[in-house]
């Protein structure tokens, strides 16, 4: 039985689209990478969701995925405890007993705070 974290971020350098990455070292931030990006789990294994701790939101990396909502699963027979957010805004999940490899696609909700900064030039009125 292993931990497996799952985490969404996004960064001043990288605003939109937000870079999803688990600990394996996958790292996906376009909308064929999200589908692509595949997580290898066991019967027993955990899995938490969470919004990225090294990534903002302050000086240096404004941009930030504030909150996960909520994680939709095709098929949440898999687990032996269903995803579940937990106080400190993460979700988590356990597998439940897997016979036969098979993928599952499920989909993460997130709300995000984006900043941008953009400037204005003021200048003197011709005639002051």
């Amino acid at each position: 039985m292993a931990t497996h974290y799952i985490a969404i971020y996004a960064t001043k350098e990288q605003p939109w689209p937000p870079v999803i990455a688990d600990d394996e070292g996958h790292t996906a931030s376009t909308e064929q990478g999200d589908m692509d990006l595949t997580t290898d789990l066991q019967s027993g294994d955990v899995i938490i969701w969470e919004k990225s701790s090294w990534e903002g939101p302050d000086d240096n990396h404004p941009n930030a995925i504030v909150n996960i909502y909520d994680i939709e699963v095709s098929n949440l027979l898999v687990f032996s405890e269903a995803p579940e957010k937990q106080q400190d805004g993460s979700w988590k999940a356990t597998v439940g007993e897997i016979s036969n490899e098979t993928d599952l696609k499920y989909t993460i909700y997130y709300d995000v705070r984006f900043i941008q900064d953009p400037k204005i030039r003021l200048r003197p009125s011709i005639g002051s």
